[in-house]
This record gives C-alpha cells, sequence and structure tokens, in this order.
C-alpha cells in the first residue's frame, strides 16, 4: 500500500451527527462518493483492492479518512488547462 491515496473529510463537529437527518443523509453521501472515488479511480477497479474507511473522532471534531490503494498513482500536482473543444463528460452528474 505504498502508493495509498488518503482522501479525508472533516466535519467540523461530532455533536453535528445527533442534528437533523439531513446532515446525517449529508455525511453518508460524502462517504459513499468517496469511497467510489477510492474504488474507480485510485484502485482502478481492480477487485484485488482494498478501499479502507478510518473514522477518528477527537476534540469534538470528525475526521474519515478513505484510502485505496493507489493503483493510478498520486494525485497530480498541478491541473492543466483543457485543450480547446474538449469537454468533460460523467454519468454521475
Amino acid at each position: 500500500m505504498s502508493r495509498s491515496r488518503d482522501r479525508r473529510l472533516s466535519f467540523p463537529s461530532v455533536q453535528e451527527l445527533e442534528g437533523p437527518l439531513l446532515q446525517v443523509e449529508d455525511l453518508r453521501t460524502a462517504v459513499s462518493e468517496a469511497c467510489i472515488n477510492a474504488m474507480e479511480h485510485g484502485n482502478t477497479l481492480d477487485g484485488a483492492t482494498k478501499v479502507f474507511v478510518v473514522m477518528t473522532a477527537d476534540d469534538g471534531r470528525l475526521a474519515i479518512d478513505v484510502i485505496d490503494e493507489g493503483h493510478s498513482g498520486p494525485p497530480p500536482t498541478e491541473i492543466v488547462a483543457p485543450v480547446a473543444g474538449f469537454s468533460f463528460r460523467s454519468g454521475a452528474g
């Protein structure tokens, strides 16, 4: 797992999780999206790889780390401007 990538989701307060259902659903959506990204982009849909989800609550904060085994390499350090006429398309919206 030496090339693993870590996607951290951080939330201001653990107490917020006890709040309205909408906040819990937002958390569920964020973690689900991070896991899907880890499977698709990090592990390149390789069924032999794993995705780890680690939750840490400390001093009123909640951090959720989604870690893949990183076959796609490290995240880019700089973003290149798209080529004229190129359009991004995604099936998820």
